[in-house]
Order: structure tokens, then sequence, then C-alpha cells
């Protein structure tokens, strides 16, 4: 049983998840991130919508992450 207070695994939140939990305690919780897309931007009177592309695929997410004297850059794509 889990309690709804406890702290989330990489097992708990998919197999993907393991990647993004070590590359967040590598950097240390006072790291910088950006991302490309809605997450990275404040909602403005109009809603969310910025967005801005990094590669020249349909579907693009990118995520920098700076932090502990590191770098790290993770992108993903898709087509449709």
């Amino acid at each position: 049983m889990k309690l709804s207070f406890e702290k989330p695994t990489a097992y708990d939140l998919g197999p993907d998840a393991d990647l993004g939990m070590r590359l967040a305690e590598l950097l240390g919780p006072d790291a910088d991130w950006r991302a490309n897309g809605h997450a990275a931007y404040r909602e403005s009177a109009l809603g969310n919508v910025t967005w801005t592309p990094v590669t020249g695929a349909t579907f693009d997410a990118a995520v920098v992450g700076i932090g502990n004297g590191r770098a790290v850059v993770v992108v993903a794509t898709d087509e449709d």
C-alpha cells in the first residue's frame, strides 16, 4: 500500500522516469531548468501559446538543466 504523502519512485512513474530522476539528482536541487515548450513559459492573457521548435521534426521537446557544474540536454522528437 502506498500512502499519498510518500515520495514517488522511478518504478511508480514508469521506465523513463528513472533517467529523469537520475539527472535531477546529478544536477542537484538548485539546478536551473529550461524547456522549449509550454512547461517553460507562464500563461499570458491569451493562454499558454508559446512553443519554439529546436529540430526539423514535426514534434519536439527539449529540456536543458544546469547545476553542480554540469549541463544536461535532453531532446525527444517524433513525426506524424
